[in-house]
């Protein structure tokens, strides 16, 4: 049956509106994103953008995603429920943007696209969180408009680094998805290279990064030194990234099944088959970037963005002659999607190898219930902002007036014990100096490097660095001229 131009935008309209309601009924906001939340407070409290008021460290992976927030915040005073609506906002657009890129009937948009998605834990769990993935994928979907719809437009070079600079700005390291695509496309146009407009477009990075460099004295963010210069050998991280592997196949089966599908929108004729290569590429580099620095302890964080790339692939690249059987997949997710949490469990129950102490990757929103949008269902009721337990702790520190406390989860307690309270991070990824030391032998629990305070270190932050080691104290007063 034939569609009318109306009658299908009214179809994507309704498509859209499902999807923000599944994202809403899911929405939640993880504990690390209140490290974020505490930087914004800062900034809008007239402090810059800190985690302590004393010194300039860049807590946060994610600096677009940061101003967003703030800028909302700026006009809407709830941190919790503006993480939400931007995340749902994002990957909304990005579901939106995925549907105007290659117009398709509504039973294939809804049974190769929109299903599948809703299928994957990873993805859905992570259109809110707090997290910046809604708006990579968001970034993703305009750069595959772009790509797929805009590659004749005479400023096409210049839209395409711009959103590229966009995404590693929410992002560094999603440079790694998009680099396939663009060294084919340079090569593709190597004859006429529009370099200012590649130039222009990438502006926005580059002046962040000067900012950085200048501001807070580093290039690279303050996490990554506490999580990849460990000085761990990387077969550790090696072995972690397959136990994150893992649990995507058996926590979210739905979600493996998506990575599987860009190996299926190879066979065209030769110049599109190189572009899904190109494409395809880029999502397995990211894969393997991964599981090389171990993923993450959170189940399905770092899956959610390739999981949309891959649905997005299959989505608008699919071969015409793929149709019934991109159903069938379809059908293949559904009953993996609800047949594969109950055979987990089984599994679990049976077998003492499947989850190998010390690997610690965890279903991260059922460990944060408190912290869920939906507090109830019937009645209806809504929470206003997280509830986890942390928040009480941050509370009590707050009224306690401590001017330094040395903590192991930050996120919720910083937030809430406000700026007049040091927080001296012993994992490392808001500290500077803790970020640079050896990491306490302990156990290899990823994103959890956990370092010993040196003696002294709480008093050198209130004034006096005479307690602490001589060769320490001279390595933390260079330091600290970098970043105070």
């Amino acid at each position: 049956m034939e569609i009318t131009l109306s009658g299908q935008r009214r179809w994507l309209a309704a498509i859209c509106l499902f999807f923000a309601l599944a994202a809403l009924s899911q929405a939640w906001v993880c504990e690390d994103a209140y490290i974020t939340f505490r930087v914004i407070d800062n900034f809008l409290g007239g402090y810059g953008l800190r985690w302590n008021v004393h010194e300039r460290v860049q807590a946060y992976t994610h600096p677009l995603w940061l101003l967003l927030e703030a800028l909302l915040f700026s006009v809407w005073d709830n941190l919790f429920l503006v993480s939400i609506a931007l995340g749902v906002a994002c990957s909304t657009a990005a579901v939106a943007i995925t549907l105007n890129t290659n117009k398709r009937p509504p039973l294939a948009v809804i049974g190769c696209f929109l299903l599948p998605l809703l299928a994957s834990k990873s993805f859905m769990h992570y259109t809110t969180a707090g997290m910046e993935n809604a708006l990579s994928c968001l970034m993703f979907a305009v750069f595959g408009y772009l790509l797929l719809n805009m590659r004749h437009h005479r400023r096409f070079w210049f839209y395409l680094s711009f959103t590229v600079s966009l995404a590693m700005l929410t992002r560094l390291d999603s440079a790694i998805l998009y680099a396939p695509v663009i060294l084919y496309l340079i090569w593709e146009d190597r004859k006429t290279l529009p370099c200012r407009q590649i130039a222009s477009g990438l502006l926005p990075l580059f002046l962040w990064l000067a900012f950085a460099l200048f501001y807070y004295g580093f290039v690279f963010p303050n996490p990554k030194y506490a999580k990849l210069d460990t000085g761990l050998p990387l077969y550790l991280y090696l072995r972690q990234g397959m136990f994150y592997a893992k649990h995507l196949l058996f926590w979210d089966t739905p979600g493996a099944m998506l990575l599987a599908l860009p190996l299926f929108v190879l066979r065209q004729n030769v110049q599109a088959r190189a572009l899904n290569a190109s494409l395809a590429l880029g999502i397995y580099l990211y894969i393997g970037y991964v599981i090389m620095i171990g993923g993450d302890y959170m189940g399905g964080r770092f899956w959610a963005l390739p999981i949309f790339a891959s649905a997005w692939l299959w989505y608008t690249r699919w071969p015409g002659d793929f149709r019934q059987r991109a159903q069938i997949i379809f059908l293949c997710v559904l009953v993996l999607a609800w047949a594969m949490p109950f055979q987990y469990r089984e599994i679990r129950a049976h077998c003492s190898a499947c989850n190998v102490n010390g690997s610690k990757v965890i279903d991260a929103r059922a460990g944060f219930k408190k912290n869920a949008l939906v507090d109830s269902w019937s009645p209806l009721r809504l929470r206003a902002e997280g509830e986890y337990r942390l928040a009480d702790k941050g509370r009590e520190l707050a009224v306690a007036a401590r001017p330094v406390a040395s903590l192991y989860t930050v996120g919720m307690i910083g937030y809430y014990a406000g700026p007049q309270v040091t927080i001296v991070d012993e994992l490392g990824l808001t500290d500077p100096l803790l970020a640079r030391l050896p990491v306490k032998k302990y156990g290899f629990y990823i994103g959890h490097f956990r370092r010993v305070v040196p003696p002294g270190y709480l008093d050198c932050l209130t004034g006096s660095c005479q307690s602490m080691p001589e060769p320490l104290a001279r390595y933390y007063e260079k330091l600290h001229l970098i970043t105070a």
